[in-house]
């Protein structure tokens, strides 16, 4: 395996071999992982964590081998944090590796309103949670806010349903993913721990 920069004459053999159909963003620093002479997977650098998009028909083996060789090239003497959106990949991230967190959302009805976003606070007990509320979506991270108490989760699923949202977005730590799942959410983004 080998990292190539993506440029401008790279890009199209990347969108072929990754059997991508729109346009990829290279502005900004993004790499290639060449096997055999072929793209199997693009990452880029966030503050904490490298973004990876791997091939419509990535295996486990492949996904496996592409980040222990990533990990020993970026970040041999500490984890690697990854951050992964496709369902397929996932499904195998969660038999790999540990979760370090995850963007889960809920579709309760398909009303649009105007694009708005709005902070607000929840208040529950002595409690006072940050939200957004985005053109009727939901979105409030409990991971930056400690939050990881279950009756917490409970108040506000059933609190933003009652508000007749659209979807409701929470990013949650892995200490409480299993429980928000269990409510009805569904991996979006998740963070993984490469070690």
């Amino acid at each position: 395996m080998k990292i190539e920069k993506l440029n401008e004459n790279s890009l199209k053999k990347y969108i072929n071999d990754m059997e991508l159909d729109y346009k990829l963003n290279i502005s900004r620093g993004y790499f290639g992982i060449k096997k055999d002479d072929k793209f199997i997977c693009g990452y880029d650098f966030s503050t904490d964590w490298i973004d990876v998009s791997f091939k419509k028909d990535v295996d486990q083996d492949t996904v496996k081998e592409t980040l222990n060789f990533l990990k020993n090239e970026i970040s041999p003497d500490k984890s690697l944090v990854v951050e992964v959106v496709k369902t397929r990949v996932i499904n195998i991230m969660n038999k790999l590796y540990e979760t370090k967190e995850a963007a889960v959302s809920k579709r309760i009805n398909n009303i649009h309103g105007d694009f708005v976003m709005k902070e607000k606070v929840v208040v529950f007990k002595d409690l006072k949670i940050k939200y957004f509320d985005i053109d009727n979506n939901i979105s409030c991270d409990l991971k930056e806010q400690n939050m990881e108490n279950e009756e917490v989760i409970n108040y506000l699923d059933k609190y933003f349903t009652s508000l007749k949202v659209s979807v409701i977005n929470f990013i949650v730590s892995s200490k409480c993913l299993d429980y928000i799942k269990n409510l009805g959410y569904e991996e979006g983004i998740m963070k993984y721990i490469v070690d």
